[in-house]
């Protein structure tokens, strides 16, 4: 397992469920937590161990949202952002790390199309 530590700019996070059929194999009629993100050219450097910058960004992409960790600042520095991260490594939970989900509602729970569709 390899570790890479990049940033970029959250735009949306998407909630589908899946549907049923062979297409999906083992992810049919599962929930997908997925986000859209605009990664950051950063030449591989990392803000918890040296200054860094956002240089530019890369074509916006579709993600699991289980590979996002933390959330980071920009500050002004001259005409460029640097980019300030203080997460600690030892600290860093990620979402896959909560647990799963298996698409069925908790007693009282709401669906999250009834929030955002009724």
């Amino acid at each position: 397992l390899i570790h890479i530590t990049g940033y970029g700019d959250l735009n949306k996070i998407f909630v589908m469920t899946l549907a049923t059929g062979a297409i999906f194999k083992s992810l049919s009629g599962k929930t997908l937590i997925l986000a859209l993100i605009t990664p950051w050219n950063t030449e591989g450097n990392d803000a918890t161990l040296e200054n860094t910058y956002l240089l530019s960004r890369h074509a916006t992409i579709v993600t699991d949202v289980r590979s996002l960790k933390a959330v980071v600042g920009l500050v002004p520095v001259g005409k460029r952002w640097g980019i300030i991260d203080r997460t600690p490594a030892t600290s860093i939970q990620s979402l896959s790390d909560m647990g799963t989900w298996d698409g069925t509602r908790e007693e009282g729970e709401s669906d999250i199309d009834d929030v955002f569709y009724n």
